[in-house]
């Protein structure tokens, strides 16, 4: 959702960014924002949606052409209405674009410009929220976000039949993830997988060991799994007779 910078109004539905802890919750005038690393470090912002909105200094109207992600490149133009001061530079981040450094915008008129930014050939369709940094004669700098919409020139297939997927039977009901490890690892030709009970095993296992929080377990325990040869937790590197030799050593000494 795009929201206006100065009083939270809501000005477009359309999903910006990957997270649904991110997802906006709006309870008539209230609004309630996730933010942080959810669900356990989260920070959850809550503020009031003003009735009348305020006409925003420095407001942006966005135009683009040739959007789309199989583009080498497209074009942006950005007009800047109800300007104070006068703009001497605009610039575009360039961390959404895969770009290590800014977009700076070629000065149309007084308020407009105009950016060429480069596309990756790794980027997906979807709505970016930028930040756009205005600096004013006064060398003071107004940033506002802008939203750019890329799309795809050639639409994906609305289906697509997925050819040598072995079969998942989830054993029980909390084997889910142990169900997709197994699967994986018969789709890579790995011989002699682990039962689920025993994928599940190792990944808690692990996951005691390490003191990491739950919400880890399907992004780095499971891969740690996946990328070991042991066939269960006694065979895994971490649960071997001398790590758990040296671990174990200093507790006695200091009892």
């Amino acid at each position: 959702m795009v929201l206006r910078v100065t009083d939270g109004q809501l000005l477009q539905k359309i999903p910006v960014g990957h997270s649904p802890y991110s997802m906006l919750s709006l309870d008539k005038n209230l609004g309630v924002l996730g933010a942080g690393e959810p669900p356990h470090n989260g920070v959850i912002y809550g503020f009031q949606l003003q009735e009348k909105p305020k006409i925003l200094t420095y407001n942006c109207v966005v135009h683009s052409s040739n959007a789309n992600i199989e583009s080498s490149s497209f074009d942006v133009c950005v007009e800047v209405n109800n300007v104070e001061e006068s703009i001497v530079e605009a610039q575009i981040d360039g961390a959404s674009f895969y770009l290590s450094d800014s977009i700076k915008g070629e000065q149309i008129t007084s308020s407009t410009f105009v950016f060429r930014i480069a596309l990756p050939n790794i980027m997906s369709p979807g709505d970016f929220v930028v930040p756009l940094s205005l600096t004013l004669k006064s060398g003071h700098i107004v940033t506002r976000p802008i939203a750019i919409k890329l799309t795809r020139r050639h639409p994906l297939p609305s289906r697509l039949h997925l050819q040598q997927i072995p079969t998942i039977v989830q054993e029980k009901p909390t084997y889910s993830g142990a169900a997709i490890a197994s699967a994986i690892k018969k789709a890579n030709g790995v011989e002699n997988v682990s039962s689920q009970k025993e994928i599940r095993e190792m990944i808690d296992a692990v996951r005691n060991l390490s003191g990491y929080e739950p919400f880890q377990t399907w992004r780095i325990i499971l891969r740690r799994v996946l990328t070991s040869q042991a066939q269960n937790y006694h065979e895994l590197p971490e649960f071997s007779p001398k790590k758990l030799e040296k671990k174990v050593r200093p507790i006695l000494q200091h009892e």
